[in-house]
């Protein structure tokens, strides 16, 4: 039976994700690698390991303002106490929902790729917050606690539709920057890091020269101009070389006036392939639609916050599942 409900209305590609997650949670490989133990699930009941995973990936649901009740067949779940979900779910490895979460994200990429032209670029953006965590020595001594543990939070996502390409999850001493190298790095994995600008919520300026930043197309705005970009006109675009840098670089750089506005851009973003209008259109519109959809329709509604550490690594990633399920479904209904 498959995890999630669709109709013949919906897009071939929703249709496409909801079989191949069904066909993945039934097939007795990855069972057996996404159970804890050998003897978990070894006896069959209501609480299966398939009826467990579709489970947790429906709960997840309640957090979202989203009309996604229909999604799974909730009626065919067992009735069975919160203290027997509990104890069913602490068998399964938190790992196997990232995988869920990384099958949404290839099928997305294969999506948006038919419709790419060699002119088309996808922008995407870096939103990062930091979370409370519920208090319990777990979760002290993963993310550390001045006062609660807190964790830090990271998401790529296409700022088109909200979908969450890449999520990273550390304690809060990470650096944000850090993280944003992490999603650069999935970008190449993916096979998408030429045809994508990412918008990062932060400077980036000292992280350029990464290696993991390499080959990456960025936009950001800039709040602590270096000399060598302050002595620039207003109203320019030019690339520059930042000689004040521990690690030298050259840069395109982008002022805008009256707004005040400097963007700074991955040099290989020429104007010939992105205009100085179009930069300052493609980083405004990015600031609104559904770039912020999923921090504020999830995570401000503190869904990560349980109470044991194996139930929340699980929700991170069964919830960023359902989410990306939830594009899906409304882009085949535009």
């Amino acid at each position: 039976m498959p995890i999630i409900k669709t109709s013949t209305t919906d897009s071939p590609e929703l249709r496409g994700i909801a079989s191949a997650l069904a066909k993945q949670i039934n097939t007795f490989e990855f069972f057996t690698d996404a159970r804890l133990s050998i003897t978990a699930f070894s006896r069959s009941g209501k609480l299966g390991f398939v009826n467990v995973m579709d489970m947790v990936l429906a709960q997840c649901i309640k957090v979202m303002d989203l009309p996604l009740d229909d999604l799974f067949d909730q009626s065919r779940f067992p009735q069975v106490t919160a203290n027997s979900f509990l104890e069913a779910r602490s068998k399964i490895k938190w790992q196997a929902f990232k995988t869920l979460l990384d099958m949404t994200v290839e099928e997305y990429v294969r999506h948006i790729n038919k419709g790419k032209t060699d002119s088309t670029l996808f922008v995407l953006a870096v939103e990062s917050t930091i979370i409370s965590l519920a208090n319990f020595i777990a979760n002290r001594q993963e993310f550390g606690a001045s006062g609660y543990p807190s964790a830090r939070l990271s998401v790529l996502v296409d700022t088109s539709t909200g979908t969450v390409l890449d999520l990273q999850f550390a304690p809060l001493e990470t650096a944000s920057q850090t993280m944003a190298i992490q999603h650069f790095k999935r970008l190449a994995e993916l096979g998408i890091a030429d045809a994508s600008i990412i918008i990062p919520d932060h400077d980036l300026l000292k992280v350029i020269g990464n290696p993991g930043v390499q080959g990456t197309h960025f936009i950001f705005q800039v709040k602590n101009n270096p000399k060598e970009i302050d002595d620039l006109p207003q109203s320019s675009d030019t690339n520059v070389s930042i000689a004040s840098l521990k690690d030298p670089i050259t840069i395109r750089v982008a002022k805008f006036y009256p707004e005040e506005l400097t963007l700074v851009v991955d040099k290989e973003l020429t104007p010939e392939r992105l205009s100085y209008a179009e930069l300052k259109q493609v980083f405004e519109s990015s600031q609104i639609p559904y770039s912020q959809s999923f921090m504020k329709q999830v995570i401000q509604h503190g869904c990560f916050t349980r109470a044991d550490r194996l139930s929340l690594w699980q929700d991170v990633f069964a919830t960023s599942t359902v989410w990306n399920i939830a594009t899906f479904r409304r882009i085949s209904k535009q």
